[in-house]
């Protein structure tokens, strides 16, 4: 682990820059893709993205002495290009959703390769999970155990399954909103539940206990919490084999951060909302790396089962596809009023940007990257209303209209959290060594009613003859 220096430079996201220090990303100008496909955009880089994956596994096999598996969050990320780079690289895939279980399938993830999680599986889904015959389910509550149980007796397969449990922890300098381990987050089962879970799972052996499950937050760098954590759970693993049961996987979740952005603390995400004069910055932060996590890791597993070490699963998202995207915005609109300075870019936290909420996110001037820092000012989005914004008070070089931002490290959550907010969503661009080609078109506006009543048929012909006529 080290501290990092309080700046970042285009060099720490991959990017590179021309004699006219114009960024780019291998021998694409950002700008250029920004003119070509269209703002907002989505940069993937896919090598990047596919290195990373490969990297996290490579590290898991060659660093533990025991068996384990890396399962890809689809939440973190379902752009079908990310799920298919990914599983090139070797990765199983985790579900949340009917959506996601059908999309990991769709990408040609095998129902024995992926795991299902999630607080609220609804009757159909965990039919679906059934029917698919999943590689196991995540059973995050009493209630949930039981309707699997009835739902079972329908469909008599066999099936594999983890116990979820809150451990009733909260990791150092972490946001509470995003600790999902805490005894206030409503994920999982306390020890006592897990236990009367066991009790039940007796009683039915086409369900078969196979482990326990924990995810203790988001944007974790410090690898000691993961130590921390196990054992405090040493306990609840010895009640299990007290009872007679054998944990044969661990699965440590997922929660490894990007080293390239942080999480905000709630005083900044208070304070960048309320106090004008209040500027964000990345500051100084701990940087590790996957090997110091895997240690902390093995160190309490190891503590408690000695050699009899059950099978581990991660679940890395953040860490492998944050880093591999950026988001290109054009500044619109330049406001000078009173003293303040507003930069007015297509894309803010009402349609694209939610993460840049909670989290501190990087950004370029991508037409002259090194042109001096010397404006304090305000970048919005295109929505009508005040909270649309990006950052308050973001110290960035003079830019001009029609100018290109660039907001790094937005794989990870940006697709997934984007809203219709009468806007269509963006395209994405994947740029792959010397290749690159569109993986998502803009929305168009048939795709924005097309789930629509009927009832607006009347009006197609009409469309169709202005559309036509503008030609």
């Amino acid at each position: 682990m080290k501290l990092s220096d309080n700046i970042l430079t285009p060099a720490d996201f991959g990017l590179k820059s021309n004699p006219t220090n114009e960024l780019l990303l291998n021998r694409y100008k950002l700008s250029d893709l920004a003119d070509e496909f269209g703002t907002p955009l989505y940069v993937l880089d896919v090598k990047s993205l596919t290195e990373r994956a490969k990297q996290f596994r490579h590290c898991v096999s060659s660093n533990l002495l025991f068996t384990s598996r890396v399962f890809y969050p689809i939440k973190c990320n379902s752009v079908p290009a990310v799920l298919r780079a990914v599983k090139n690289a070797g990765l199983s895939a985790e579900a949340m959703t009917d959506f996601e279980l059908d999309l990991a399938i769709y990408c040609g993830f095998e129902p024995s390769d992926i795991i299902v999680n999630g607080p609220c599986k609804t009757e159909s889904f965990l039919r679906k999970c059934l029917e698919y015959k999943v590689h196991l389910i995540v059973i995050d509550s009493i209630s949930e155990l039981k309707n699997l149980i009835r739902i079972q007796k329908e469909i008599p397969v066999q099936i594999d399954v983890l116990l979820r449990v809150n451990p009733d922890f909260v990791p150092k300098d972490l946001n509470k909103n995003s600790a999902t381990g805490s005894r206030q987050s409503s994920f999982g089962m306390n020890e006592e539940e897990i236990l009367r879970a066991l009790a039940i799972l007796k009683s039915h052996p086409n369900l078969r206990f196979q482990g326990i499950h924990f995810h203790i937050g988001t944007g974790i760098r410090n690898p000691e919490t993961y130590s921390e954590v196990i054992r405090k759970l040493h306990r609840l693993f010895g009640n299990i084999q007290s009872a007679g049961v054998e944990i044969r996987i661990v699965d440590v979740g997922g929660g490894f951060a990007s080293m390239t952005t942080r999480e905000l603390s709630p005083f900044e995400m208070m304070a960048s909302q309320a106090i004008s004069s209040y500027q964000l910055k990345f500051k100084q932060q701990m940087f590790s790396t996957c090997e110091e996590y895997l240690q902390e890791i093995f160190l309490a597993m190891s503590e408690f089962f000695g050699s009899d070490m059950p099978t581990i699963y991660f679940e890395p998202g953040r860490c492998l596809v944050s880093p591999a995207q950026t988001l290109l915005l054009r500044v619109h609109r330049i406001k000078e009023r009173n003293g303040m300075k507003w930069l007015i870019t297509d894309g803010g936290l009402g349609t694209i940007t939610m993460p840049t909420y909670y989290e501190y996110h990087e950004m370029f001037l991508c037409n002259e990257f090194n042109r001096v820092p010397k404006e304090v000012v305000t970048i919005t989005g295109p929505c009508c209303f005040a909270s649309d914004l990006i950052y308050k008070n973001k110290l960035l070089p003079r830019v001009n209209e029609g100018e290109v931002l660039a907001l790094m490290d937005t794989g990870a959550y940006f697709n997934s959290l984007e809203s219709s907010f009468n806007f269509y969503k963006p395209a994405i661009v994947a740029v792959n060594g010397a290749d690159c080609k569109i993986v998502r078109r803009r929305e168009t506006f048939s795709d924005m009613i097309q789930r629509d009543e009927s009832s607006l048929s009347a009006h197609k012909e009409k469309y169709h003859e202005i559309c036509i006529s503008q030609e």
